[in-house]
């Protein structure tokens, strides 16, 4: 082999090292950021009460983090789009916002969303 060939090979392997790495620190980077996403949406039982409470009293706020913790947490769609309704109802800029396109991405109309649970 000449001075050549082993350069090139020596190269490639770096590269393909290279590759590994980055490829490797992506998908750690977004497990570390699905796990804290989880963590931060998550809700006790406790809370969730409290919340329904401030909802009751109109807190727009509340129904949206009832929305995301069954959207990010237990992946309900069923639950996350009628406390995304009732945020938008109250007031949630973001729920507002949010709302009509998930339901053209899920082919549900508004009138079809019950109201939430308040108990």
């Amino acid at each position: 082999m000449n001075k050549n060939t082993i350069l090139l090979i020596l190269l490639s392997t770096v590269a393909i090292c290279c590759a590994i790495f980055v490829v490797n620190k992506k998908y750690l980077m977004h497990k570390k950021y699905t796990i804290s996403q989880i963590d931060y949406y998550n809700l006790t039982k406790n809370e969730l009460i409290a919340l329904k409470k401030a909802v009751k009293n109109g807190d727009a706020n509340a129904a949206m983090k009832i929305s995301n913790y069954y959207t990010f947490v237990l992946n309900d769609t069923k639950n996350d789009l009628i406390w995304l309704k009732k945020a938008a109802e109250l007031g949630n800029k973001n729920a507002k916002e949010v709302l009509p396109e998930t339901l053209k991405m899920v082919g549900k109309k508004l009138e079809d969303i019950p109201s939430p649970n308040l108990d």
